[in-house]
């Protein structure tokens, strides 16, 4: 009988609460949401692609193709950037992807990038953004920084 007042008495101040419940967005808000997204562009990537393959990379899920993928990343980049794509495939990396600026990597359907389990392998530690707290950490599997487009 006790549970059963319990949870009544509860029960109607939750419904006293949502009753009396003060709106908390107004036209204002929705017009600033409007100018956000009215000033986000979209990036500017060239129209350039390069395979990993054509960089020595091997699909199979066994060959560490990192150095691969950072020659493709580099070559891009001093090109103007593009499209670095990883086609069809299992591509294993020990240790992060670094982006640089221009660069869109692409990974194609029925690929898989797939990362290393060892620790040592995303070091050295770089500054970024844990839960809105800057640290230094392992790297991301794919980590920018101080990048554009």
């Amino acid at each position: 009988m006790r549970t059963h007042l319990y949870f009544l008495l509860v029960t109607t101040m939750l419904l006293c609460s949502l009753v009396h419940a003060e709106q908390t967005t107004t036209d204002d808000d929705w017009i600033e949401a409007e100018n956000i997204i009215n000033q986000i562009t979209l990036p500017k990537i060239a129209d350039a692609n390069f395979n990993i393959k054509n960089f020595g990379a091997v699909g199979d899920g066994k060959h560490d193709n990192r150095s691969a993928i950072a020659k493709a990343i580099n070559h891009a980049a001093s090109h103007g950037g593009g499209k670095v794509i990883l086609p069809a495939g299992i591509w294993l990396t020990n240790g992060p992807v670094i982006l640089k600026s221009g660069i869109n990597l692409h990974i194609s359907e029925n690929a898989t990038l797939l990362f290393g389990p060892k620790a040592k392998d995303y070091l050295p530690v770089v500054k970024q953004r844990w839960e809105g707290t800057e640290v230094y950490a392992y790297s991301p599997l794919i980590y920018a920084n101080q990048v554009r487009q």
